[in-house]
């Protein structure tokens, strides 16, 4: 492992990539929005449960990312970026990934009962 001089110690890690990696995952998971309506438009309840696994599991690892950049985010002196600005950004994107659930866990119900002819194709 390289040893970090009292320089280096001033700039610490970049968390662009890990926010990167957060925004990828976010976005995964707000793709499956569309597949699910049309799913449970369609009356696929195989592939809407599938689909809800998959939100899930994507939300669970935007959270894990997320809860790592947050514990692992430079505290150094010299960032790009002001931290709290990072901060508000994974929050945003936090927000965004909670709606895709939010949606998931509002439609999904529908499909247990009678869709409304709205949802109908």
């Amino acid at each position: 492992m390289a040893k970090q001089t009292t320089f280096s110690k001033l700039f610490g890690h970049s968390p662009f990539g890990a926010l990167q990696s957060h925004m990828r995952v976010v976005l995964e998971c707000a793709r499956e929005v569309m597949p699910l309506i049309e799913n449970l438009a369609t009356g696929d309840s195989a592939k809407v449960s599938e689909i809800k696994n998959r939100i899930f599991e994507r939300e669970a690892a935007a959270d894990e990312i997320k809860h790592q950049l947050r514990l692992h985010l430079p505290k150094s002196l010299f960032m790009p970026v002001d931290r709290r600005d990072l901060l508000e950004v994974l929050h945003e994107l936090d927000l965004f990934d909670l709606q895709v659930a939010l949606i998931h866990l509002t439609v999904v119900p529908l499909s247990d009962a009678e869709q409304p002819p709205s949802l109908q194709i």
